[in-house]
């Protein structure tokens, strides 16, 4: 694993950097594919309202954020966390499969009331795993990857994923064309259930450093009593505020597909969207891996979350623009809003990294997660009734305001640590 001496001389973090680095462009991949358009557009042709799509996944985030609760209380005990997390991963391989059986399998499958159901129960039972998934590997990865090369990582994981998944999603706008439905869907289902088993088994190969473990596991105490100290902590007062606003804003984000195809989009736009995602996730990462480590991530939150906003509500005129067709200047906002996305989304938790104690990163990680799950879904379901009852300018602008301004309260919160520190 020489090849990564650049970054460090450690033999074992070479080796975690390749493990971990393989694992994570094959999560990007299935990541891109199962959360990203095709997700909105198969659950538009199933004939999903708006407020079905925002409530499909309400018993999950519930479920969602009780776990992660529970999460914070022993995400820093836990002593095998690559088993952990190898373990959630493959739980979680339920989702693809039965977006598969619903694509193969009898007609009745594919009524909306059915599908909505099936889907409903589904996400209640892989949710614990995912929540459990989001603090471990957190965990994980501060003890297997020091912090001054964290950035450089992900900017090599990011781009290395962007040109294996733009390849693969070159292929989609194909599948969708020449496939009738359900069957480019349910290639899409196949694609995801290979890179996500890929990835849960090489996660188990990542070591964690003699340097970045701990001695002994914390002593422990009860749930409850871990939230309350976490929330006592001054990094989590400053920083939860942006927090909340962040998972508020976030809602708008899960319709902007299905908002389009209500609009008159057809699938092959789904298509090129899908294709695109990865050359956006390449762009992002290689971005902010770069910038993190030298201006700091909290720094760019600002503009990041800026231009988020632009392409969110640009999305909304694909169908009134004059200078591009339809499907070009779509997949133009998308791609803007799905790589400022990705942005966000790697900043943050290096900003947690970066102000956080070590000690009690789990923890944090968990009370931070639950914050965001709890107002993610509470702006699923508002958003997608609030599209069936008013316009859609109206509600992503209100999304967008909270975008930007978290994006300011990140940057103002990283200046007050600091300061303090």
């Amino acid at each position: 694993m020489k090849i990564f001496s650049f970054l460090t001389k450690d033999p074992q973090e070479q080796k975690n950097i390749a493990i971990a680095g393989s694992g994570d462009i094959c999560r990007h991949v299935y990541a891109q594919l199962q959360g990203g358009p095709l997700l909105q557009a198969f659950r538009v042709e199933l004939g999903f309202s708006h407020t079905q799509i925002g409530f499909v996944g309400t018993p999950g985030w519930f479920i969602n954020f009780v776990m992660t609760f529970f999460a914070s209380f022993f995400a820093d005990k836990i002593s095998r966390r690559s088993l952990a997390v190898c373990l959630m991963i493959l739980a979680t391989l339920l989702t693809p499969v039965t977006e598969l059986i619903i694509s193969l399998g009898p007609a009745v499958l594919r009524e909306t009331t059915v599908a909505f159901y099936i889907q409903m129960i589904v996400s209640m039972f892989t949710a614990p795993f995912a929540a459990l998934y989001a603090v471990l590997v957190a965990t994980l990865y501060i003890r297997a990857i020091h912090n001054n090369i964290r950035g450089r990582y992900i900017a090599m994981v990011g781009m290395a994923s962007g040109i294996i998944g733009f390849g693969l999603g070159l292929l989609a706008p194909i599948a969708l064309k020449h496939l009738s439905f359900p069957y480019g869907y349910a290639c899409w289902s196949c694609a995801i259930i290979v890179f996500q088993t890929t990835c849960g088994l090489l996660m188990l190969k990542v070591t964690e450093l003699p340097d970045l473990a701990e001695a002994k596991l914390p002593p422990k105490i009860s749930p409850f009593k871990n939230f309350a100290n976490v929330v006592k902590l001054r990094e989590f007062q400053v920083l939860m505020p942006a927090n909340i606003l962040r998972g508020f804003g976030d809602g708008a984000g899960g319709f902007i597909v299905a908002v389009a195809m209500k609009q008159g989009l057809d699938t092959t736009a789904v298509g090129w969207t899908t294709a695109i995602l990865p050359v956006a996730s390449f762009c992002a990462t290689g971005i902010i891996g770069v910038c993190s480590d030298k201006f700091g991530a909290g720094k760019l939150l600002p503009i990041i979350n800026t231009l988020l906003v632009i392409g969110l509500i640009g999305s909304l005129f694909c169908m009134k623009q004059s200078l591009l067709s339809s499907t070009t200047f779509f997949v133009t906002c998308y791609f803007l809003w799905y790589m400022m996305q990705q942005m966000e989304a790697n900043a943050i938790p290096l900003v947690h990294y970066d102000v956080v104690p070590t000690e009690v990163i789990g923890a944090f990680t968990g009370v931070r997660l639950f914050c965001l799950n709890v107002t993610m879904g509470l702006s699923g379901m508002a958003v997608g009734f609030a599209l069936d009852h008013t316009k859609a300018i109206i509600v992503f602008g209100v999304c967008g305001a909270f975008k930007i301004i978290a994006g300011l309260l990140y940057y103002a919160s990283v200046v007050v640590l600091k300061h303090n520190k």
